[in-house]
Formats: C-alpha cells, structure tokens, sequence
C-alpha cells in the first residue's frame, strides 16, 4: 500500500495541537506502537484507515473545544466590561447576545462531532481481532455491550483484552452513555441551551452561566472531552501493549513515561524489552 498520502496529511498537521499532542499523541505515537507490537509477526498494519480519522475527527473535536473555550472568555470579558451591554434609565439592562448565540451552536456542535469522531473511531476497525471488536462495544446498548463481552471471553481462554473491556464499561458507565444520550437529545430532539442569566447589582455585572444535565455546562463540556480522548487513547495504547507482550513472549512491555516531550518524540507510552526502567513504570504483568 502506498502510504505517502497519509504521511503527507501528518506532515501537514504535526504542528495542530503540538501542546496537547492531538497528532503526536494520536497518530505518531500510536504507529510507533503498532510497529513495535507487529514487528515480529509481520502482522499487515490496520492504521491506514484510523489516521485519516484521527487527522480530521481528532483534529475537527480539538479545534471545536478550543473555539469553546476561546469564545466562552470572549464573551466574558465583553459582559465584565459592559461592552455588549446597554444600561436603561430605568436600570434595565439590554444584551447583544450574538457571541452567546454562537457559542451554545458550538457546544451542540461538540457533541455531535465527538459522536461521529467515536463512532468513525471504532468503524476504523484499527482496533479488532477474533478476541475484540470496537464496533461491538462502544455505541451500543448496555445489553449489547455484556453479550459481546461475555462471548469474546468464552473464545479466549486467556482473557487477554479483559482490562480494555473493564476501561470501556468504565468509561460507559462514568461518561459515555450520557455523552450520548445529550446527543441524541440535541439531534433527534431540538434540545435547547439556555442562555446565561445576566445580572447588575451594584452597578457590577454578575454573570450565571447555564447548567447542562444539572451539571454547570461549560465544566461538563471539558469533563466529556478530557474523558473521550483519554479512553481512545488508554484503548488503543494497551491494546498494543497486549499484543507486543504476547508476540514478543514477554520480552516487551508496555510502559508509561513520567515526562513527555512531544517535539522530540518521547511519547507518554512506548514499547520496550520488559525491564525495569527509570522514570517509567510496566503497564503489563
């Protein structure tokens, strides 16, 4: 397979989101843990469909977090300021609301990117063998989600994948059952947002953002995603730290860096012969 054009599209987008590592974090490192945990089987890659998915729906859900968050302080600071707001002789006040307008569009917007990024994710079928299936796991009922389990179990006797099957049923239970459900509310429901409530007393602006899910909904938005890409991440990294275990009979392991320095490709997890390290602790026993 000819791989330029996606190694052109890395290339392209290695600077985006160097900080946070969207594509150190979930490209470079991943294809370096994929190589190290095939190497030996000479297993044909799987990450030719998944990169093309982590270097759009990746991307496209940090760039729309960032806009959120960049937007909410733009809005903030035009309300402290009383910029967008005109004060009635009678004391009433009058807001141009067309930032806040804009935000809770991109916050609606969050939620049903984040479901196509999941759901192109596990349609990636980067990660799935005999023993494991994404597609099976991840956006599908509770009932579904137990049968799949227990009947990829009763195929393996070593129970290999049990720890990434307990990280997705976490991960369900914790905040991906309810991710999903604001956006099937949003999308099959006309969900709508609320505005924040604007007060002046005392002649200072007092602010009450809205509440989301009786939760304060700018805080929601980092939980779910700070939470997404940590289980795509923490999925994805044992898996191949699994497998490097099994098809190197041991002599690797999976390990966790203490300090990540993303220019100089030293990723938070890598793949190395199975001894202790310092400033790094074993994934696998």
């Amino acid at each position: 397979m000819n791989k330029i054009p996606y190694i052109a599209e890395i290339n392209k987008l290695s600077s985006h989101g160097t900080e946070q590592g969207i594509i150190p974090r979930f490209v470079l490192q991943m294809l370096k843990l994929e190589e190290e945990a095939s190497f030996p089987t000479n297993a044909p890659k799987k990450s030719y469909k998944y990169i093309n998915v982590a270097s759009s729906d990746f991307t496209s859900f940090y760039d729309l977090h960032e806009e959120i968050i960049n937007k909410r302080k733009e809005y903030l600071r035009k309300l402290y300021s009383k910029e967008i707001i005109e004060i009635q002789e009678s004391g009433a006040i009058s807001i141009d609301r067309t930032v806040e307008t804009s935000l809770l569009q991109n916050v609606k917007d969050f939620f049903i990117k984040g479901r196509i990024m999941l759901n192109n994710w596990a349609k990636s079928e980067v990660i799935k063998d005999e023993y494991f299936d994404l597609k099976k796991l991840l956006i599908v009922k509770d009932s579904n989600f137990e049968n799949q389990y227990q009947k990829h179990l009763s195929i393996d006797d070593y129970a290999r994948y049990d720890h990434l099957f307990n990280l997705i049923r976490v991960g369900r239970n914790q905040f991906l059952n309810k991710f999903n459900e604001i956006r099937a509310k949003i999308e099959h429901e006309d969900l709508q947002l609320k505005y924040s409530r604007i007060e002046l007393k005392d002649d200072k602006i007092k602010v009450n953002e809205p509440f989301l899910e009786n939760n304060p909904m700018y805080e929601l938005i980092d939980f779910f995603y700070e939470n997404i890409l940590s289980l795509i991440e923490k999925v994805m990294v044992y898996y191949y730290g699994i497998n490097a275990f099994i098809n190197w009979n041991g002599n690797k392991n999976l390990f966790k860096r203490d300090k990540i320095d993303f220019e100089n490709e030293m990723y938070e997890y890598v793949i190395l012969s199975n001894k202790e390290r310092a400033n790094m602790k074993k994934l696998i026993s």
